[in-house]
């Protein structure tokens, strides 16, 4: 059974952190909220030249929030490798019992573990979307949707549903990779990748009561916040929200998930890995994950100690003009 009063006290333990996230997701959705009021204003100020603003207003607001949504997906390999990563690291060796700092140290100190590890945050992205592409095409396979997988759109966005559903799943393994007696990321991850691939019946079971409780929790903030800034509304009649009540909400509630219900996912699921990893000695290689490419670019990556192509390429070249 999952243990997500566990995971919960974990996620507490480390407040340090979570709090410098807590406010970073909070400028994030100020940050939304502003180009989504930049972009209608926009649009509405140019519609009222030709007596039509309405639709020029709402097409600005889509786009101001298109553009801040690709400057956070641009930012996502340094917000990875700054904040997220080594909060899992903190994640890693509470699940292994071991001591973490208090406050601000935290922070601090994950930064100096995912830095033992990957001297740059492409070399840590490349690792977190390699163990997604893998996952998604064991998902797909282990539920007969190779057919719809290899159509042109709807093959797209399935392995999108698959990603963001197993999010939780590829952080967890993700943070096995990042453990203090981990000196090559990308071979443990070859072997977590391994154990989940053996074991994936009785993780999709995992990974099922995982999801609800992330939509529960989606739900239970999303309803806080409507509820306080509603009543807000009612005593201040004055704070005239018009039509961003829901907005404001849905970045709020957005917020909260990406601070605490997803960290508390993610370390469900890692409790259940670590309790699979004790009763499973020996993991047998299927042929369905030997054929992924995105499981050879980590063999491959694990054999060179977790080097890059042209990295591995300048090395071998140094090596062959001292010879």
């Amino acid at each position: 059974m999952i243990n997500f009063l566990l995971a919960t006290q974990r996620v507490e333990s480390t407040m340090g952190i979570t709090f410098n996230r807590l406010v970073r997701y909070f400028l994030y959705a100020g940050s939304y909220l502003l180009a989504v009021a930049l972009g209608a204003g926009a649009g509405y100020a140019m519609g009222s030249f030709v007596n039509s603003p309405g639709i020029p207003g709402l097409i600005g607001a889509v786009a101001g929030f298109g553009l801040c949504g690709y400057f956070l997906h641009w930012s996502r390999r340094t917000r990875l490798y700054q904040y997220w990563a080594p909060h899992l690291t903190l994640f890693g060796r509470l699940a292994g019992n071991q001591t973490i700092p208090a406050g601000k140290q935290q922070l601090a100190y994950g930064r100096k573990q995912v830095k033992r590890l990957f001297d740059s945050p492409s070399a840590l992205c490349q690792l977190q979307v390699n163990c997604a592409e893998v996952l998604q095409e064991l998902f797909v396979r282990q539920l007969n949707l190779e057919s719809i997988a290899s159509l042109p759109v709807i093959g797209t966005g399935l392995k999108i549903s698959f990603d963001v559903l197993a999010g939780p799943l590829r952080d967890a393994l993700l943070t096995l990779s990042l453990a203090d007696d981990v000196t090559n990321p990308w071979a443990d991850m070859k072997a977590n990748l391994e154990l989940a691939s053996s074991r994936l019946r009785a993780i999709q079971t995992s990974l099922l009561l995982v999801i609800v409780m992330q939509i529960i929790g989606c739900a239970l903030a999303f309803t806080v916040w409507y509820v306080g800034i509603d009543w807000l509304t009612d005593h201040w009649p004055e704070v005239n929200l018009l039509g961003w009540k829901l907005l404001i909400t849905g970045l709020l509630a957005w917020a909260m998930y990406a601070v605490f219900v997803y960290p508390i996912a993610v370390n469900a699921l890692l409790d259940e890995i670590l309790k699979i990893k004790k009763t499973d000695q020996q993991v047998v290689v299927s042929e369905a994950l030997s054929a992924l490419p995105a499981y050879k670019e980590i063999i491959r990556r694990a054999d060179n100690d977790g080097i890059g192509e042209q990295q591995f390429d300048d090395q071998q070249e140094r090596k062959d003009q001292d010879s």
